[in-house]
């Protein structure tokens, strides 16, 4: 019986610690009336969000929100990155409008299963 117990709690163990768990981690961007009037008077109608040079996501660059939107709000993009089994990862995300104009440049790290909600308060080119 002892014997079956400790086999038992070696097989636990193994499967335990075998198993790799893989994570996720997501960022969401948005900004306020203020920044969408001066993509607006730029000339800026669409927003392309890049992560590591991949192309996520196209937004809308009129939509914008006066209080803190949730991750995954519809309008916006949430960009969503596999960890793996790390609990944290750099990636590098790069927002540029239809003619190329550079909005947003950052490298920015993506936490085990949260969502990091950032506002832009400027333009990165102006």
């Amino acid at each position: 019986m002892k014997r079956f117990a400790l086999l038992s709690v070696f097989f636990f163990s193994i499967l335990a610690f075998s198993c790799k768990k893989d994570y996720t981690g997501s960022v969401m961007i948005w900004y306020q009336e203020a920044l969408a009037n001066s993509l607006s008077l730029m000339g800026s109608s669409q927003l392309y969000y890049y992560v590591d040079n991949e192309l996520v996501g196209i937004q809308d660059a009129g939509v914008y929100f006066s209080t803190v939107p949730e991750c995954g709000t519809d309008g916006l993009v949430t960009i969503t990155k596999e960890l793996g089994n790390s609990l944290s990862k750099t990636f590098n995300v790069v927002v540029k409008d239809q003619d190329n104009l550079l909005v947003f440049n950052a490298n920015l790290n993506f936490e085990a299963d949260e969502c990091y909600i950032l506002e832009l308060n400027r333009i990165e080119s102006e």
